[in-house]
């Protein structure tokens, strides 16, 4: 255990003890988003990022895989799909 003996170490702990209670602290104020919101363009509707969000299917999975190329590397390990 350190034992801080001078004013500047006491002042020093207490702002970290202070900054650390504020970090750690369950409830969340509620902050004003409404400039950030309506400053950044809206690009994907709704029924777009249904389309992006979605699971693939097993036939969409089953087609992607089948159409690997089995001579290529994906990564640095030197294996290809076939060897997987």
């Amino acid at each position: 255990m350190m034992v801080l003996s001078k004013i500047d170490q006491i002042q020093a702990h207490a702002q970290i003890l202070g900054l650390n209670n504020n970090f750690n602290r369950q409830e969340m104020e509620a902050q004003d988003l409404s400039l950030v919101k309506s400053s950044i363009p809206k690009l994907v509707d709704d029924y777009m990022n249904t389309l992006l969000t979605m699971l693939p299917s097993l036939d969409e999975i089953k087609y992607a895989f089948f159409s690997l190329n089995c001579d290529s590397v994906p990564g640095p390990d030197g294996f290809g799909a076939t060897f997987f």
